[in-house]
């Protein structure tokens, strides 16, 4: 198992430790309880759990293909898919960012606002 891609046999943990912090993610999402999230409750939990899902199906298929991977068109694969995991992990990237980004701007109103307790007394900068 010399190749490029055998790194992902290696390295796994590395590959389940980011979708587990995923999974930590949309957790959180879903138990915390709030007024300032972007969209609906349920919208950025399910796109990335949609998004989860094949990723991880996809990266288990590797790390089991690297395993087996003897010649050439066995490694030309395993790099077809290690390309599909990698841009889907950073769709997924994006998207988590741009829900938790759009949270942090409504909450940034609603503390400026002052509908978020006394907050806006610590904000002000008289």
């Amino acid at each position: 198992m010399r190749h490029e891609h055998a790194i992902i046999h290696h390295r796994a943990i590395d590959f389940w430790s980011a979708r587990a912090a995923v999974l930590v993610v949309i957790c959180l999402q879903l138990l915390v309880i709030n007024n300032l999230s972007f969209g609906p409750r349920w919208l950025a939990p399910s796109i990335e759990a949609g998004l989860l899902v094949p990723l991880s199906i996809a990266t288990a298929w590797t790390q089991m293909a690297t395993q087996k991977a003897v010649d050439h068109e066995h490694w030309y694969a395993i790099g077809r898919f290690r390309v599909f995991i990698r841009r889907t992990a950073l769709v997924m990237t994006g998207v988590i960012s741009l829900m938790n980004c759009g949270s942090l701007v409504l909450l940034v109103r609603a503390l400026l606002e002052g509908r978020a307790g006394a907050a806006r007394r610590c904000l002000s900068t008289r």
